[in-house]
């Protein structure tokens, strides 16, 4: 009888150990998620923050300064969209067509779904070299 019990009780120790792993499975899923989305937000904030800078400069003829955001962030981030496409903006508001036409056909080799919307319009007005 004592046997049997000691065996059960081994069985029951096997399952808890089971469920605790599951349990501990499930639980680091849900924090690396959890994490990823605190990253993830996080990111979003900082870009949102970028864009609306960038905006506020353009809206109030600051190129210097917008074009000065712009190449901070390029610095850190060569490839950042966004940057390319408030920097080529500033230089064309400031007269540099031609560096801003390097930067609309750079951005259009990083983002060419925006060839349309974000490229084409500020392209057209350029003068043609």
């Amino acid at each position: 009888m004592e046997i049997e019990i000691l065996q059960t009780l081994q069985e029951i120790r096997g399952i808890l150990y089971a469920l605790t792993a599951i349990v501990s499975l499930v639980m680091l899923v849900w924090m690396a998620n959890w994490i990823s989305n605190i990253i993830a937000n996080f990111k979003k904030a900082l870009e949102n923050d970028f864009i609306n800078r960038a905006d506020k400069y353009y809206k109030s003829a600051e190129f210097d300064k917008l074009a000065e955001h712009c190449q901070e962030k390029l610095a850190k981030y060569p490839n950042h969209s966004n940057a390319t496409w408030w920097l080529a903006r500033a230089k064309l508001e400031t007269g540099s067509s031609s560096e801003a036409r390097k930067l609309f056909k750079r951005l259009l080799e990083l983002e060419p779904n925006w060839k349309e919307t974000h490229i084409e319009p500020y392209l057209d007005k350029l003068p043609i070299d």
